[in-house]
């Protein structure tokens, strides 16, 4: 019987030590932080700038930069590669107009010989090039890393024609495969090669291991869902179903005590009235005009969806018992006692809290604000003076290619329905559709998911691939299972206990469990051999 193992934090850097061992052939007393210091170029680093500028003479890429990493005070070089829209037009032959140019960034560079670690981002990459992590992966193989930039996101971008239905999976992954064909072609790269994400970009990883299974060595997939429709209850279910029995009893309440408050809010006619008409001018004084005449179970539907969305995404990336603690304990009105600031404050709180924004929580100290992801064709385009208004090249990269091929997760709002209409109701599970409205609503004709080739791929696969989910994550809802596996020894799933929403296995919090190194061992050998 196939069985799911559980790795520590411990464990999970035994797994990644024996990767090194088995990848690079290098003891353990090489595992650390990379080498070297300060922003000089190495003579390794040198050599690869040196053959980057003959490739930029040759138009094999274009637009060399230098810079340093933030992170590691190493240098940096960024590029583009030209890609054709559409890979399987036969007659391309390196014309921009039919073409994007995609953006490449070596973010470290440890010698021609290390294993090189590649960063199939599921979006932009950061604004600033020299903010772009050096993840722990790389971290355990002091490896070189290399990220590319996702189609259609931040700077790769269509030079011409813009069709929103090369926005694909199988498009990404022949992009990312040419860009790797081409750095190996110059031998500096000749080490192995990992490829890694997390959530899309682990969903990025699967599928250039799908497509072209050759491209790398080992491929990492961290959280990866795998949606198979355009509304996919699994996520939901698993938030209020598994996340929560997952839980001792304390922490179970705290669950309940979460969603009783926004049941008590519905219940409490005149508070909820006052909380809504206060957003209602908040929401107009940020430039969302459409909110000025909306009506009360407009306004009520808002802030049920926004709640429900914001305990979606503090479950993934915190542990409930860091933020419900301040749940006020009951639901009080206006009452004599109160001065008008007090209410007004308390009012205000409601609202905050009703949003759970990353503002207020990192304001109590709950959280530390996350970096907001920038990756709307608009902006990108605006910069450079192109048109964003024509083929809604306005819209999110990822709310489009949810609506052809990701599909997306569903909120599971069971506790709230016999406090709302049946209509509101409706609008709920409409406003949690993300693809539900122009201009992603019109190319629904046309999903076709890719979790089922998916599914397939996992069961007989040669390629070396290991999926790892946290317990806690609501993404784990849509994950890939044991049953998927279907006892293909070429594939390995990890559950991190207490695990969330990320990859950083090397931060001590990352699973507070029983250390299992062995059995984890065991696993990578058996991924690995």
């Amino acid at each position: 019987m196939k069985t799911t193992l559980y790795p520590s934090f411990w464990s999970i850097k035994v797994m990644l030590a024996l990767v090194v061992m088995i990848i690079t052939g290098c003891s353990d007393d090489k595992i650390g932080a990379p080498s070297g210091g300060g922003v000089t170029p190495t003579k390794d680093f040198s050599a690869l700038m040196t053959v980057l500028r003959d490739m930029e003479k040759k138009g094999e890429i274009s637009t060399l930069k230098q810079g340093t990493n933030a992170s590691t005070n190493r240098p940096y070089a960024s590029f583009y590669v030209l890609q054709p829209v559409n890979h399987y037009d036969e007659k391309w032959q390196g014309e921009e107009s039919n073409s994007l140019w995609q953006r490449v960034c070596i973010v470290d560079y440890q010698g021609e010989n290390a294993p090189t670690l590649l960063n199939t981002n599921g979006y932009a990459m950061a604004k600033k090039l020299e903010e772009c992590r050096y993840p722990d992966i790389a971290k355990l193989l002091q490896s070189n890393v290399v990220e590319v930039e996702h189609r259609y996101c931040g700077e790769s971008l269509p030079t011409g024609t813009w069709d929103w239905q090369y926005n694909k999976a199988i498009h990404q992954s022949a992009d990312i495969k040419r860009v790797v064909d081409l750095l190996k072609s110059k031998g500096l790269f000749k080490g192995k090669w990992v490829a890694s994400g997390t959530s899309k970009s682990g969903m990025t990883t699967t599928f250039l291991a799908m497509h072209y299974p050759e491209t790398c060595d080992m491929y990492v997939a961290f959280c990866a869902p795998f949606c198979t429709s355009l509304t996919d209850p699994r996520c939901g279910e698993y938030l209020i179903n598994t996340c929560y029995k997952n839980h001792p009893q304390t922490v179970r309440d705290q669950w309940d005590r979460s969603w009783q408050f926004m049941v008590d809010l519905l219940q409490n006619k005149p508070l909820l009235k006052e909380v809504l008409e206060y957003n209602r001018a908040y929401l107009v004084s940020k430039g969302f005009t459409n909110y000025a005449q909306a009506s009360e179970s407009t306004l009520k539907c808002n802030l049920v969806n926004t709640y429900y969305h914001a305990q979606y995404g503090k479950a993934m990336y915190n542990h409930v018992s860091d933020w419900a603690k301040y749940i006020p304990d009951d639901i009080k009105e206006y009452t004599p006692d109160m001065t008008n600031k007090e209410h007004q404050d308390y009012v205000n709180f409601l609202r905050r809290y009703c949003y759970l924004d990353n503002d207020t929580l990192a304001a109590w100290g709950v959280v530390t604000k996350p970096d907001k992801i920038e990756n709307t064709a608009a902006k990108s385009l605006a910069s450079k003076g192109n048109d964003a208004s024509s083929d809604d090249r306005n819209a999110d990269p990822y709310t489009m290619q949810t609506a052809f091929e990701l599909g997306n997760y569903m909120l599971n709002f069971s506790r709230v329905k016999p406090y709302v209409t049946d209509a509101e109701y409706k609008e709920l599970l409409h406003l949690a559709d993300a693809a539900s409205d122009e201009p992603y609503a019109k190319y629904r004709a046309n999903f076709e998911p890719i979790a089922p080739q998916v599914k397939e791929f996992v069961k007989t696969t040669k390629a070396k691939v290991l999926f790892v989910y946290g317990e806690n994550d609501p993404f784990t809802g849509a994950g890939i299972t044991s049953e998927d596996i279907s006892g293909n020894p070429n594939v390995q799933l990890l559950m991190v206990p207490d695990g969330v929403h990320n990859e950083n296995f090397l931060d001590a919090n990352y699973s507070p469990s029983v250390e299992i190194g062995p059995q984890v061992s065991k696993a990578i050998e058996n991924v690995m051999k």
